[in-house]
């Protein structure tokens, strides 16, 4: 079905379709700290040398992740991650040789994750070990991967990485429509699990070779501090999502309040929303905060004096240190792009080949 589908012609009104499809969903980009890379320049090596070291990378991460989630990732994903030849799946390229292979990823990525492989441009070791880490995070991510057809000539693909999910919708005269929801959040997720896992690891100055996704990891952090616990961790190693939204929503008396933190997350990105987005993301995490307190001030045996403070969540690895992350080319959240399907035969979308930033 991969095969097929790389061969459909996608109509160039469809641009965030097709960037999708060629690979550009599953990007990395930072502002990366020159001082700390230009003081050990024994930790530059050729392309073929770093894909060793970042294979050692990704095995071990994979490794320590499913120790730690093995639980909310269930068996299925288990028995995935177990089968997967991660060593095999991991490549560090040159940068001209990545913007050869990736010619619609956006300027300034560093990593890709595409097609159940892990690749990083070559440059500082550290900078790789974080790429790598990240991209393998993705790796170990709850996956779905689904198609319908209906007896109408209709089609449905539905792509969950995550809390990432890609929906595919053709309509028996082979108009398309794509949306894709949670994409901001689902990124700050992932980079939180990467800082602390480096951090496990002691590999500080990978952790701060550059920033990624600061702002969407920084309220990722605060958001598992203030949900029930293990809520986060559930949706994004196990797929529960239904149970994340629903503890928001319980929270913030809203049922739109998820869709609603997930698309602010996504304007952080844009300097003409960012400011509204902000404010909005503010009042809503503190509804969020205060009905918690609510909650846990009622229960038996609550500590006297508990108050918001001790709900705030989080470890030193997800402070982040400046919001400077950068995301390479942020599809938002429910971004239709219309287009008419190339063959009846297919969805005409290859958003399922496991892209992620």
């Amino acid at each position: 079905m991969k095969e097929r589908l790389r061969e459909l012609d996608v109509p160039d009104d469809s641009g965030e379709e097709k960037r999708l499809e060629q690979g550009g969903s599953g990007e990395i980009s930072g502002d990366t700290d020159e001082r700390l890379l230009s003081s050990s320049p024994e930790k530059y090596k050729s392309a073929d040398e770093m894909t060793e070291y970042g294979r050692d990378i990704a095995e071990n991460t994979k490794q320590d992740l499913m120790a730690q989630h093995r639980e909310q990732m269930g068996e299925e994903n288990v028995k995935r991650l177990e089968a997967h030849d991660t060593r095999g799946q991991v490549e560090v390229l040159d940068y001209q040789a990545f913007r050869d292979r990736f010619p619609n990823a956006q300027p300034g990525v560093i990593g890709l994750y595409h097609d159940g492989k892990v690749y990083a441009v070559n440059g500082h070791q550290d900078m790789v070990n974080h790429t790598v880490t990240h991209e393998t995070t993705h790796l170990c991510s709850h996956k779905e991967n689904t198609f319908t057809e209906n007896q109408d000539g209709s089609k449905q693909h539905l792509y969950a990485s995550g809390l990432l999910r890609v929906e595919t919708n053709v309509d028996p005269d082979g108009v398309r429509h794509v949306s894709v929801s949670n994409r901001a959040l689902n990124e700050g997720l992932t980079e939180m699990y990467t800082m602390r896992e480096l951090a496990s690891r002691g590999d500080w100055q990978a952790a701060n070779a550059y920033q990624a996704y600061s702002p969407q990891r920084g309220y990722c952090s605060r958001l598992e501090g203030i949900l029930d616990p293990g809520k986060l961790e559930d949706a994004y190693y196990g797929g529960r999502l239904d149970g994340l939204k629903g503890n928001v929503e319980r929270l913030t008396g809203d049922p739109g309040a998820f869709d609603r933190i997930s698309l602010n997350l996504s304007a952080l990105d844009n300097p003409e929303q960012a400011a509204a987005a902000r404010e909005a993301l503010e009042n809503d995490f503190m509804a969020m905060t205060e009905a918690r307190f609510a909650e846990l001030s009622g229960e038996e045996g609550a500590p006297a004096g508990f108050g918001a403070s001790e709900i705030t969540g989080g470890t030193a690895a997800d402070i982040p240190s400046g919001e400077t992350g950068g995301i390479g080319g942020d599809l938002g959240a429910g971004g239709d792009t219309g287009g008419r399907d190339g063959d009846s035969g297919d969805t005409g979308d290859e958003t399922g080949n496991d892209d992620d930033e």
